[in-house]
């Protein structure tokens, strides 16, 4: 869970951040997904892929 808090940490007001994971999840959805590109977690030894999520349309 502590994944999710950090990737949410990077969202600035208004935005919504997923991982990768979720936007496999989510693929065929009315939601579209913006490459945020990889950013580095506390906690983490290596970097994640992030994406701004978006309504499609």
């Amino acid at each position: 869970m502590h994944i999710a808090a950090r990737i949410a940490d990077l969202a600035g007001p208004g935005e919504v951040y997923a991982s990768w994971a979720t936007r496999e999840l989510l693929a065929g959805s009315p939601i579209d997904f913006t490459d945020r590109g990889v950013r580095e977690l506390k906690g983490l030894s290596e970097g994640r892929r992030v994406y701004l999520v978006e309504p499609s349309g």
